[in-house]
C-alpha cells in the first residue's frame, strides 16, 4: 500500500506532467495559427495586382558615371546589391549603368556627406566643451 507521501509525489509529477502537455499544446496552436496566416499572406502576395506585385528586371536607361578612386580608402572596384541584381563597379573609369544604380549611387554619396557633416559638428562641439571645462 502506498503511503500519503508517495501519492503526493506522484501527484505533483502528474500535475507538472498536465502543465508540460498544456504548453505543448498552446504551443501547437500557435504554430497552427502562424501557419494559417503565413499561408493567407502567401495567397494575398501570389493575388496582388499593379506596382505591389514582384516584377521582372527589366533594363532601364544607361547614365555614365565614375567613381572616385585613390589610393588609399577609395581603390577598391564598389559592390552594390539592389534588389537582387549584384554588380562591381570599377572605380577611376566612366562606366554605363542603369539610372536607378546611379540614383543610389547619388543617395549614397548625399548619405555620406550628410554623416561627415554630423561627425564634423560633433567634433567641434567636443571642442569647444573640452575647452570651457579646461578654463
Amino acid at each position: 500500500m502506498a503511503t500519503i507521501k508517495e501519492l503526493e509525489a506522484k501527484l505533483q509529477e502528474l500535475e507538472t506532467k498536465n502543465q508540460e502537455l498544456e504548453a505543448e499544446k498552446e504551443r501547437r496552436e500557435a504554430l497552427e495559427r502562424s501557419e494559417g496566416m503565413q499561408a493567407e499572406q502567401l495567397r494575398a502576395i501570389l493575388n496582388m495586382q499593379g506596382e505591389k506585385a514582384v516584377q521582372p528586371y527589366v533594363e532601364t536607361e544607361k547614365v555614365p558615371i565614375r567613381l572616385f578612386k585613390d589610393n588609399y580608402q577609395y581603390k577598391e572596384p564598389l559592390y552594390l546589391c539592389i534588389n537582387g541584381r549584384n554588380m562591381i563597379i570599377q572605380r577611376g573609369v566612366n562606366v554605363m549603368v542603369d539610372k536607378y544604380v546611379a540614383d543610389f549611387i547619388d543617395s549614397m554619396k548625399d548619405e555620406q556627406e550628410k554623416v561627415n557633416q554630423l561627425a564634423d559638428q560633433e567634433e567641434q562641439d567636443f571642442l569647444a566643451l573640452t575647452n570651457q571645462m579646461v578654463k
